[in-house]
């Protein structure tokens, strides 16, 4: 069976981009102010109003290329508080601690598709929308043949 022809521009460019963000959060209203100059249509996740799960947050991590310490908000009073600072807990516990007090997970993060940024400054969104588009591993890119008929 051939492979299913797939034009690659089309791939991914209907993924929505989220913005993961508290609604009271300068940064956070300013990366919406940016992608509306871009005439970027966005959806936004407001994770302190319905905390992200464990899942979700490893699969932020995995699409941002980090780890779970890389999302800590280091000036937030509970980082101290639970002793973030001297680096000795694991991921899992990081993660498990960042779905019980959302406000420790950096913020905005923006997504789209299988990529995301932590948006800090506001312009590494672009960085997200030039990404090159990748095709799901089921799909085959088909290479374009000139047929002269």
């Amino acid at each position: 069976m051939p492979p299913e022809k797939v034009d690659e521009k089309k791939i991914g460019q209907d993924d929505p981009v989220k913005v993961y963000r508290k609604p009271s959060c300068s940064t956070c209203r300013a990366a919406e102010v940016f992608l509306v100059q871009k005439k970027v249509p966005y959806v936004t996740v407001n994770y302190h109003e319905r905390p992200l799960t464990r899942f979700e947050i490893w699969q932020l991590l995995d699409k941002l290329k980090m780890k779970p310490r890389d999302i800590l908000r280091r000036r937030e009073p509970l980082y101290k508080k639970f002793g973030l600072d001297h680096g000795h807990h694991t991921d899992d516990e990081l993660v498990t601690l960042m779905e019980a007090h959302p406000e420790l997970i950096e913020r905005p993060i923006v997504e789209k598709g299988d990529h995301a940024v932590l948006a800090r400054p506001v312009d590494t969104i672009l960085q997200l929308l030039k990404k090159p588009l990748r095709l799901p591993k089921s799909v085959k890119p088909v290479k374009p043949t000139n047929l002269n008929l």
